[in-house]
């Protein structure tokens, strides 16, 4: 009686940790966009524009974007930035999408896509070098 306990137990929790199904979890791809940014290396404290303001008129859909800060000098970052025009990287009122600060990392990837709103630019900035490699759509 307490084996099977144990098993089902052991079988509840595994399917909590995995999901009920691993092809449930890769049924939902997220599909390539039309456009795409990579820069492998910009300089360090440099701001690097992926997405004008003015091409953003409906919307833009990153799909995909990763960044890489090289090195491991301690607070080196690379960041991605939504804002109406040529932001101040860490200025107040800047929308910090993502980001990715040494140490403990040096890359860092998209999570989820993020629908950028009409009239806001994308831009990445890095404090050391950096790269970062995007891919979106822009809504009409």
């Amino acid at each position: 009686m307490m084996k099977k306990l144990i098993t089902k137990f052991l079988a509840i929790a595994a399917i909590g940790f995995f999901g009920a199904s691993s092809v449930a979890m890769a049924a939902d791809p997220v599909p390539m966009g039309s456009f795409n940014f990579n820069s492998s290396n910009f300089a360090s404290n440099t701001l690097i524009q992926i997405v004008a303001p003015s091409t953003n008129v409906h919307g833009v859909y990153l799909r995909t974007c990763a960044v890489t800060v090289f090195g491991s000098t301690a607070g080196a970052n690379t960041i991605v930035i939504s804002a109406p025009s040529a932001p101040t990287p860490f200025q107040s009122g800047n929308i910090i999408l993502f980001s990715v600060l040494s140490p403990p990392w040096s890359f860092n990837d998209l999570k989820y896509p993020i629908l950028v709103p009409a009239g806001n630019g994308v831009w990445a900035y890095t404090s050391l070098n950096g790269s970062v490699f995007c891919n979106y759509d822009v809504l009409n």
